[in-house]
């Protein structure tokens, strides 16, 4: 079978309905703001290569209106400029998973460290690379980080008080 296009895979059935089964489980409103009388999109919050649009379970997309989901990919475009930006050690650090110079001898620490809670390891890992960043860089950081967790998880509990604390909430 040949390769399907962006463009066919979103007209294709199955993602029509696995589409429309994400807004409804959504209640027909943001998960991010709440907002019920705009467009609503169903955004992947990461894509896994040789899957099909609708071949992710529903923890892995979420419902977010127009300018929740040009938000996300706002912030997701700044730190992909961030990592282009930073020196080779630093990126290196982000993928290999280190987040503090100790993690660097116990080999241990570190698999623990991912094994736990990849996700707020990562967070870690960023915080580390973006110490040197203004207040609103490190905001948008985080903010990318907390879009990948879930709404419960401690990653984005912290991130939401501290951007209160920070008057960005």
């Amino acid at each position: 079978m040949t390769k399907m296009t962006f463009a066919e895979q979103i007209k294709h059935p199955n993602w029509q309905r696995k589409r429309l089964s994400v807004l409804e489980d959504a209640n027909w409103e943001c998960e991010n703001c709440g907002a019920t009388d705009v467009t609503l999109n169903v955004h992947h919050k990461q894509y896994v290569k040789g899957r099909m649009y609708w071949e992710y379970e529903r923890h892995e997309l979420e419902c977010l209106c127009e300018d929740c989901h040009k938000a996300h990919h706002d912030a997701q475009d700044g730190l992909k400029q961030l990592l282009a930006e930073v020196d080779i050690n630093a990126s290196f650090a982000l993928i290999a998973g280190f987040h503090h110079h100790s993690d660097w001898v116990d080999r241990k620490n570190i698999e623990r460290g991912r094994d736990c809670d990849a996700l707020a390891y990562a967070a870690g890992f960023i915080a580390w690379m973006a110490h040197g960043l203004e207040i609103d860089e490190m905001h948008k950081v985080g903010e990318f980080i907390a879009s990948m967790c879930r709404e419960t998880s401690e990653t984005t509990l912290v991130f939401r008080g501290a951007s209160r604390v920070f008057g960005k909430a």
